[in-house]
């Protein structure tokens, strides 16, 4: 799907993971990040 979209960036946002010091933003893949965490990037 993500290619299909073109989309840069792919997330499965999770709500009950703890906050993970990690950027989802600098990955390609399809990611499953904690919601904090994706919360926590944006500007």
């Amino acid at each position: 799907m993500q290619k299909t979209l073109s989309a840069p960036h792919a997330f499965q946002v999770v709500m009950d993971l703890p906050y993970a010091d990690a950027n989802p933003f600098s990955r390609p893949d399809p990611v499953i990040v904690p919601a904090r965490t994706l919360l926590s990037q944006l500007p």
